[in-house]
């Protein structure tokens, strides 16, 4: 297949400018990029639906978000509270899915829980936890003390299965369309970029339980997906950046 490019990079080195812009706090700039390169490639008789074209993050909900204090309860421990949270979005079929059904499929949205015996969360600075970063993921990924299903995505079935579906058919042609390929990168990167600017909305409007360190890792196959991190400063005005 030919080299794909997208907004006149190579598709690999656009996923990573779309990661960096996430982790460097232009989560609405990436979405608005994102946005304006989607007109080429969604409505009636192109390849992707219209709706991507109308969609923002205040049609993304988070369900189970108010279940988060308890959770956080459950998982503590004596003298070893609970003090970050990982948000990852992976695709439900890996996970033991059925994959789309009549054009729809959710998110799968696990959530992590970690406390200082991992990374010293409690005194960590934004730019402390992006240290911990890199393209491969973050230094303390394994070390969380529980994970679970609380939260989960509502809203954006139809677009998610779009892409999925899009995805599954473009793996089974030798040559695929450079037309179709660009169109999904840029629609997996969108969906990524969207739930997270509706995490970071979430924090901002609903807070959080208590003060806590949080990141958001989407993973879309085929996307970008280095994580990047919210540091709260406390649990009613605390966000501190993506």
């Amino acid at each position: 297949m030919d080299i794909v490019t997208v907004d006149g990079m190579v598709e690999h080195d656009f996923r990573r400018s779309i990661e960096d812009m996430l982790r460097l706090d232009q989560v609405d700039e990436a979405v608005d990029r994102l946005h304006a390169l989607l007109e080429a490639h969604g409505g009636a008789g192109t390849i992707l639906p219209a709706r991507f074209l109308g969609v923002s993050a205040r049609e993304v909900r988070l369900a189970g978000w108010e279940r988060l204090a308890e959770r956080l309860l459950d998982h503590d421990r004596p003298n070893h509270p609970i003090t970050a949270i990982g948000v990852t979005m992976a695709d439900p079929r890996a996970l033991g899915g059925s994959g789309s059904r009549g054009g729809y499929l959710a998110p799968f949205i696990k959530t992590y829980y970690f406390n200082d015996d991992a990374y010293p969360f409690s005194e960590a600075t934004r730019d402390d936890l992006l240290d911990g970063y890199s393209r491969d993921g973050f230094e303390w990924q394994g070390d969380f003390q529980a994970t679970d299903a609380t939260l989960a995505v509502k809203g954006i079935d139809d677009l998610y299965a779009a892409v999925i579906e899009l995805e599954n058919r473009l793996f089974d042609i030798a040559e695929p369309d450079p037309r179709e390929v660009r169109a999904g990168v840029i629609a997996s990167c969108f969906i990524a970029a969207l739930i997270h600017q509706a995490v970071r909305d979430t924090i901002r409007n609903e807070g959080l339980p208590r003060p806590l360190c949080a990141s958001m890792k989407p993973v879309v196959r085929n996307q970008a997906n280095t994580p990047s991190v919210i540091k709260t400063r406390n649990s009613a005005t605390g966000f501190g950046g993506t």
